[in-house]
């Protein structure tokens, strides 16, 4: 399946794994040049045409971008059930594989002809999280960029560590985008995770911007999109990008 989008093309493909396949979405930009490559990692309701469409947007801006569905296994999610049926399963997938998915989505990536050897990786929400344990548990991203990612909580034998606990381990360049008015991530544990990040002289920069809340760049949510928040938090993740990735 191939599409074209004003100066990029996309097409669906899939992953192997060493124990399943994962289906993706992958957006370039036209021209034989190399790129860097960016993996973008979806919300908690999956490989959207909000996420395929955010990484169009990479390849816009020159990136060779990678939208993996990090719930291939699961199947359809009951999206039409509520929060916490799709919370009950996903809640239950082991960071350890999504981090081991990735890697593999990243090695996927470096063999992708037109795309050069250095890989980052953004989240959104669910997916933020998901981009700051990548960043404390591979040396295979050279940088990431967290938006509104839980930076802590409760632990389970799925997820055994959050972002704050892993603060030493973190090996990439880390960006984090947060909502001021986000009442799911509270901006007292963001600044936790900021001073620790400077404590353990990582390099990293956060931002919270004061104005927006939850899922502020997500422009098909219009009750949470924040255009001027998400406008400079995506020109920041882009120049993020081309410093650790050029």
């Amino acid at each position: 399946m191939q599409a074209l989008t004003q100066d990029t093309t996309s097409s669906l493909v899939t992953i192997e794994l060493p124990d399943a396949q994962l289906n993706a979405f992958l957006a370039q930009p036209q021209g034989g040049e190399s790129r860097p490559a960016v993996i973008v990692v979806h919300e908690i309701f999956g490989l959207t045409d909000h996420i395929k469409d955010v990484a169009c947007r990479f390849a816009r801006a020159g990136f060779t971008a990678l939208a993996p569905d990090l719930f291939t296994r699961e199947g359809t999610l009951p999206l039409d059930q509520g929060f916490d049926a799709i919370r009950a399963i996903v809640g239950n997938i082991p960071d350890a594989r999504l981090v081991s998915d990735l890697n593999t989505c990243a090695a996927w990536l470096r063999a992708v002809p037109g795309a050069a050897g250095p890989v980052g990786l953004v989240g959104f929400c669910w997916g933020g999280r998901v981009a700051m344990l990548m960043a404390g548990n591979t040396g295979d991203v050279q940088a990431c960029v967290a938006y509104y990612g839980r930076v802590e909580g409760d632990k389970t034998a799925a997820q055994p560590a959050h972002p704050i606990d892993i603060v030493e381990s973190i090996n990439s360049p880390l960006m984090g985008h947060f909502g001021g008015q986000d009442h799911a991530i509270p901006v007292e544990g963001v600044r936790r995770l900021e001073n620790a990040l400077k404590s353990a002289g990582k390099l990293s920069e956060i931002f919270v911007y004061e104005e927006a809340g939850h899922a502020f760049n997500n422009d098909t949510r219009e009750q949470a999109f924040h255009a001027d928040s998400a406008s400079i938090a995506m020109q920041r993740t882009h120049d993020w990008f081309k410093t650790h990735l050029y």
